[in-house]
């Protein structure tokens, strides 16, 4: 009887266990309320209704719907606790940019609260019906912490592509699974010498390297988009040799240069050396100008 009762207990014990470990393995990650603020009212100040956002209504929606998407292709949940744990609503202000698109980072924005400002692109939105980089954006938005802003980008061009829709010049590039193109641009940039050796030799080096290249390598430098579309190389290299899930790891978690170690025991310039064989393995077979004319050119004539 006194065995019977012991294993009865061990059973109790055991079963409220189960339900304790269950109960915390099912547990819904907390989301943010989004309230937007905006400089001016886009909405009265231009003509949107043949835009990706036809009203401020389908923006906002298409916005929160974005976050919750990257939030899912990431697995980064929860983003806002370490810049504010407490905080249940998310500030976000959207302003049109005539350069550019921008993400200012992930700030407090009061007690209860952390905020952040995108800028995207006039002319991509207004002129060329595209969604002007948001997605890219809310990217920097959820995966804001990093310890190369190389690799961080590189990030936001991959899940720009990844998530990319009609009204996306990425969707027109993507194709397979793998951004073909972006490889072979890459690999043009070393054949066709757009640029001198040493130039391309300093762009090769910032890649995945610890830090801010923006010093050298801003949005108005000639190199800008050649560094963006080798980071975003880089990066989908990775995620295609080990996996989303580590690569993010490393990301969004990782301290330094040393983290690389965790992918491959060489660390970063055994990465890049590997990065740059597989790219020279894909075939150019477009020049660069028709390479960077070709997918809007295709897009223009969707419109038609």
């Amino acid at each position: 009887m006194k065995k019977l009762l012991i294993q009865k207990n061990l059973f109790s014990i055991l079963f409220c266990s189960c339900i304790f470990v269950c109960a915390g393995c099912g547990r819904k990650a907390e989301t943010l309320d989004i309230q937007f603020l905006y400089n001016r009212d886009y909405w009265t100040v231009y003509d949107m209704t043949e835009t990706a956002f036809p009203t401020q209504e389908s923006y906002e929606r298409e916005v929160s719907r974005r976050v919750l998407e990257i939030e899912e292709t990431l697995n980064i949940h929860e983003w806002w606790k370490e810049t504010n744990d407490q905080a249940e609503s998310l500030l976000l202000n959207t302003k049109f940019v005539a350069y550019n698109p921008c993400n200012n980072g992930l700030a407090m924005g009061g007690k209860k609260s952390v905020c952040d400002t995108i800028g995207l692109n006039e002319t991509m939105l207004l002129e060329l019906n595209l969604d002007a980089c948001l997605t890219h954006e809310l990217t920097h938005l959820v995966c804001n912490r990093w310890f190369s802003i190389s690799l961080n980008d590189g990030l936001c061009e991959y899940v720009e592509t990844l998530l990319a829709d009609e009204h996306s010049l990425s969707s027109i590039m993507y194709e397979d699974g793998v951004h073909t193109n972006m490889y072979i641009w890459v690999d043009l940039m070393l054949q066709e010498q757009m640029a001198t050796e040493e130039e391309i030799y300093g762009v090769l080096e910032a890649v995945g390297k610890a830090g801010v290249s923006y010093d050298e390598y801003k949005p108005t430098s000639k190199l800008f988009s050649f560094w963006m579309n080798c980071s975003y190389s880089f990066v989908d290299y990775l995620i295609q040799t080990y996996g989303i899930d580590a690569v993010v790891e490393l990301i969004y978690r990782g301290n330094g240069e040393e983290d690389y170690q965790k992918l491959h025991k060489e660390g970063l310039e055994q990465l890049k050396e590997d990065w740059l064989v597989f790219v020279k393995n894909q075939n150019a077979e477009m020049s660069s100008e028709e390479l960077v004319l070709a997918p809007i050119v295709e897009y223009m004539e969707s419109l038609k």
